[in-house]
């Protein structure tokens, strides 16, 4: 059998009359329309002042970590750069390949598509090359 989890959620009834058309209540003005939760499992409730501290103190502490986690992270990917180390995956085709499939297909003599096929990629993998190729071409015609 499972276990079900109850969560209470009180609102007070505020007549139709007095509540203005407007977007969801920021932050704060739950409390003022009355509106506050309590868990039936939990000691967790914003219906008191205490309860309110707590759970900004959580959420003061999940953001503190969240804080400290890209820190920790921004600081091992640079450690990782200083040693020479780079993320992302590794290039299926190298620069000899890559050669070679721009200008199969640049003088014309396959097809992007049968460059694909034989080199195990896709065809805007195959553009790319060809398109990279020919801006280094210009590049260096312009030097």
């Amino acid at each position: 059998m499972e276990r079900h989890e109850a969560i209470s959620v009180h609102f007070n009834a505020v007549p139709p009359v007095a509540q203005p058309e407007r977007s969801p209540a920021p932050h704060g003005e739950d409390r003022a329309a009355g509106a506050g939760f309590r868990s039936l499992t939990e000691a967790i409730e914003t219906t008191t002042p205490a309860g309110r501290m707590m759970m900004q103190m959580v959420g003061r502490f999940a953001e503190f970590e969240r804080a400290m986690i890209r820190e920790r992270t921004s600081a091992g990917l640079a450690e990782a750069r200083l040693e020479g180390r780079v993320g992302g995956r590794r290039r299926k085709l190298d620069d000899k390949k890559r050669r070679e499939i721009a200008e199969s297909v640049i003088s014309g003599r396959e097809s992007g598509a049968e460059m694909a096929r034989l080199y195990d990629v896709s065809e805007p993998t195959v553009s790319r090359i060809v398109a990279k190729f020919r801006q280094q071409e210009a590049h260096q015609a312009l030097e």
